[in-house]
């Protein structure tokens, strides 16, 4: 069997393996595949492989697998969402061995970011001298901020100092230092709310009023600038205050402004939107194009029946390509019966968008419209299959996808 159909199907027993009820089954398939994951953390020639198999390989052998994900990280040939994973996997095997490596990295180099997250991970108010460089460089992931929660009120002298860095940077770090019940920081957000909208969010919670009252001038502004802006981050506070006017604001002449709009109701379980964003994802010149996509990433709940679903009764293109690759990452089991209506047209590219989306549920009872696709001509579909049965992560389907590893899909 090619090398590269093993290391498919050892990640895949694996990987399932570790996902039945926390338990490991100790089989003579999986320590085959052990053995092959062990193999390409030493040998494979992309770093992204080596990290994926010794990630896989952490829960069975951590003192041969976390040397190699700790290399790898430090090499820093991989990707956020490679890097993210391999911290989470690592955090649950953290030793003081490990956290004083970790501590010697971020000594030498105060932008390894992987190193902040993992003591971040391990909340000691002592290593907040090793990643305080990294939160104060001007260059730093604003995402990470919300770490320093884990840190409780000892994070109070950073998070004080990020309040006078960019707005995403001070929203962020003023919003943290409200959850955590400090109140000295109200005036700073009072006076640079009017000029930064982020903040407003932190302010609604210290002065409701006064809040309301510069998000409303924002609604109501000439600069379509302020009222796109507005419209976009409002919903999430899910005031009902501002009802009528993003409501007034689905008729604005910028069409941006009308879709963030439509999304804000729909954080506040008003779908009046739905139609607008519908038609806008239909439209092939707006934004290069690219409107579904742009669209339907972070759907609120309250939108995705009545502006995906239409999209799934059939093949429209672009639209329903979108609204599948949304689905998927927003895990929704309401557009499961949709799903497998979908995976009866004759398309491979829809079919395997549906077998996707279907892995990202976890329902089990997906498992009988999936299994006709492992016998698919289709590599691809039969591939989906694999990957969407591994997804459910039901035992049941143990004994079909054994007799897959003696699939030869290039011969």
């Amino acid at each position: 069997m090619n090398i590269g159909n093993l290391l498919f199907f050892a990640l895949y027993f694996v990987i399932l393996g570790t996902g039945l009820d926390g338990q490991i089954p100790e089989t003579e398939l999986t320590r085959a595949a052990i053995g092959v994951l062990a193999d390409k953390t030493r040998t494979a020639q992309e770093s992204f492989i080596r990290l994926d198999a010794a990630l896989a390989l952490l829960p069975y052998r951590p003192r041969e697998a976390i040397p190699s994900i700790l290399k790898e990280l430090e090499l820093a040939d991989i990707n956020y969402n490679f890097e993210k994973r391999a911290v989470d996997s690592l955090a649950r095997y953290l030793t003081p061995g490990i956290t004083r490596k970790v501590r010697k990295t971020l000594k030498k180099n105060h932008k390894a970011r992987w190193a902040v997250r993992l003591l971040c991970e391990v909340g000691d108010p002592g290593d907040l001298k090793y990643i305080e460089p990294y939160f104060l460089d001007a260059d730093a992931d604003a995402s990470l901020i919300p770490l320093l929660e884990d840190f409780g009120r000892n994070a109070q002298a950073i998070l004080s100092e990020l309040l006078h860095y960019s707005s995403l940077k001070s929203c962020i770090s003023a919003q943290i230092l409200g959850n955590m019940g400090f109140t000295d920081h109200r005036d700073i957000i009072k006076r640079y709310a009017e000029d930064n909208l982020c903040l407003i969010v932190a302010l609604s919670e210290i002065d409701a009023e006064c809040a309301r009252g510069i998000a409303i001038s924002y609604l109501e502004s000439d600069d379509m600038y302020k009222r796109r802006r507005a419209a976009a981050n409002l919903g999430k506070l899910k005031d009902s205050t501002y009802l009528p006017y993003l409501l007034r604001l689905l008729e604005d002449d910028d069409t941006e402004t009308a879709c963030n709009a439509a999304y804000a109701l729909g954080f506040l379980e008003d779908t009046s939107g739905a139609k607008l964003l519908r038609e806008v994802a239909k439209d092939t010149q707006t934004f290069e194009g690219d409107n579904a996509r742009l669209l339907f990433g972070y759907l609120p709940p309250a939108l995705v029946g009545p502006v995906l679903h239409p999209f799934l009764t059939g093949d429209f293109g672009n639209p329903t390509y979108d609204a599948l690759e949304a689905l998927a990452d927003l895990r929704d089991t309401n557009s499961a019966p949709l799903l497998y209506k979908l995976l009866e047209l004759e398309n491979i590219d829809i079919q395997r968008l549906a077998l996707d989306a279907l892995a990202k549920t976890g329902l089990s009872s997906s498992a009988e419209y999936i299994y006709p696709f492992l016998e698919a001509d289709s590599y691809q579909l039969k591939e989906g299959a694999i990957l969407a049965l591994g997804g459910i992560k039901d035992s049941a389907c143990v004994s079909r996808l054994s007799l897959m590893l003696f699939w030869e899909p290039y011969t």
